[in-house]
């Protein structure tokens, strides 16, 4: 019983037919998904100190010039 202005509410999952209910809950591959981040995240790490060695060669190779 619901407190509804509808005489019947139609749902798709009942507790007979719910994963949850009746133990075929399929479980996600979240450690997948932390690996490629943290895939992800070493290589923006790793492109950033590049980009820093470069700007510190280029700022040396400045300042011999400037000698």
């Amino acid at each position: 019983m619901t407190g509804s202005t509808l005489p019947e509410i139609a749902v798709e999952i009942c507790a007979a037919c719910h994963p949850l209910f009746t133990g075929q809950q399929k479980l996600v591959d979240t450690a997948g998904r932390v690996d490629k981040f943290n895939q992800r995240s070493a290589a923006a790490l790793k492109k950033q100190e590049e980009a820093a060695a470069r700007q510190k060669t280029r700022e040396a190779k400045k300042a011999a010039a400037a000698l």
